[in-house]
C-alpha cells in the first residue's frame, strides 16, 4: 500500500492526469478513501504550474505507514492490566434517608395552602 501511495504521490505532484488515473483504476486505487481519490483527480485536472499539494494522500499515507510501524508492536511490550477494585460492601451503599411521618404531615399542611 505504501509504494503504492508513494506512485501515486509521485504522479500528483508531477500534475500526470494519466498515470493518476491509471492508479486510481488499480484495484488498490479503488480501496481508496473517498476524500483520497477525490483530491487526486482534483489536483491531476489542475495546471503544471498550480502549487497545491495533495495534503489528504499525503496525511493517509502517514496514516498507513504508522499502522504499518505499529502492526506488531503490541508482540514486543507487555499487556496492560487494569487493576481489580472490588465492589463495596453492602454497608457502605448511601442509601437516601426515609421520609419520617412528621415531616410528611408537615409538608401535607403546607401544600393545601
Amino acid at each position: 500500500m505504501l509504494e503504492f501511495l508513494d506512485l501515486l504521490c509521485a504522479a500528483l505532484i508531477a500534475r500526470d492526469d494519466e498515470d493518476v488515473r491509471l492508479l486510481l483504476r488499480h484495484p488498490v486505487g479503488r480501496e481508496l478513501p473517498r476524500e483520497v481519490r477525490e483530491e487526486a483527480l482534483a489536483i491531476a485536472a489542475l495546471p503544471v504550474e498550480s502549487h497545491r499539494a495533495p495534503m489528504k494522500t499525503l496525511w493517509f499515507r502517514y496514516a498507513m505507514e504508522q499502522l504499518q510501524r505499529d502492526e506488531f508492536a503490541f508482540l514486543h511490550s507487555p499487556q496492560l492490566d487494569l487493576p481489580f477494585i472490588p465492589p463495596l460492601p453492602s454497608s457502605l451503599v448511601l442509601v437516601p434517608p426515609q421520609e419520617s411521618d412528621q415531616d410528611a404531615a408537615l409538608a401535607e399542611q403546607h401544600s393545601w395552602r
